[in-house]
């Protein structure tokens, strides 16, 4: 079986960036941080689980916020109601 890291197309480093993650069929928005980041993807943790292709907006909280679609890559639970999430970049939301 192969693990998340893999399968990475990219190398991943290590970054604290502030988002916002929502899911799309959803308005409630989560603060978290980017865990690591490459040019494909990112991973952060999240408190709920999320499924395999759903897609989440992701806003990017940096001096001119910005937000870049996601499809769910992985999801796999580190603590009781604690998950680590990769994404894969799906697109720029305009």
């Amino acid at each position: 079986m192969n693990t998340p890291l893999e399968n990475r197309r990219f190398p991943r480093h290590p970054v604290e960036i502030p988002i916002e993650i929502r899911k799309i069929t959803d308005q409630a928005l989560s603060e978290k941080y980017i865990k690591n980041l490459s040019v494909g993807g990112m991973a952060f943790e999240f408190d709920n689980f999320l499924e395999k292709n759903e897609l989440v907006c992701i806003r990017v909280m940096v001096n001119c916020p910005f937000e870049l679609m996601g499809r769910v890559v992985w999801c796999c639970e580190k603590q009781p109601e604690k998950f680590e999430v990769g994404i894969e970049f799906v697109r720029k939301v305009p």
